[in-house]
């Protein structure tokens, strides 16, 4: 067996083999990162007036990066804006605003149901719009028809990406992490 799985994917799966204190000590020797994603649907893609046909900005307000996508700046089509992409310790800004009401869509009826499970609460996107707004020098954009989010940091994922823990001996540990237990047919990469 080859399991293919982030640090809590190991803490969440019950596998003798991974329970034992040597194998849970290689399991901690990493940490997960937080890391969250706003994405937002407009019906067109209002950040062409401004002359950004695609690519990142970056600011120092919560929403961290922003990525557009989407036609071109001479196309009036639905586009994509990744209205919030952070890390560490701006997800803490995004947690506060997480729970309450979800988001709806203007065209619920036509939006994918992976989709609507990922809605975020009415003040993530509030929030989003003012900081877009401000990072764009506007004073106010148009509201997207449909959103979504995901948060790295909850289970099953534990972060986006795991870092070493400081002292750790990364090539021992991932060395010894191959097969955990010598004697089991069990397996751990990534």
């Amino acid at each position: 067996v080859v399991l293919a799985l982030p640090r809590r994917g190991l803490e969440l799966i019950s596998v003798p083999a991974l329970e034992e204190p040597t194998a849970r000590e290689l399991v901690t020797s990493v940490t997960g990162q937080h890391v969250m994603k706003l994405f937002c649907c407009y019906d067109e893609p209002w950040w062409s007036q401004l002359g950004i046909t695609g690519g990142p900005s970056g600011t120092d307000l919560p929403i961290g990066q922003v990525w557009y996508f989407g036609p071109d700046s001479s196309s009036n089509e639905s586009s994509l804006l990744l209205a919030s992409y952070n890390d560490t310790l701006d997800t803490s800004f995004w947690e506060g605003a997480a729970s309450g009401p979800r988001y709806q869509p203007s065209e619920p009826a036509d939006a994918d149901p992976h989709w609507l499970e990922q809605a975020p609460s009415a003040l993530m996107v509030e929030q989003a719009q003012a900081q877009l707004a401000q990072l764009h020098g506007l004073s106010t954009i148009p509201n997207p028809y449909s959103a979504a989010w995901i948060d790295w940091s909850q289970d099953p994922y534990g972060g986006a990406f795991n870092t070493w823990n400081v002292g750790v001996d990364a090539d021992a540990v991932a060395a010894a992490m191959l097969q955990p237990d010598p004697s089991v047919p069990l397996y751990v990469c990534g």
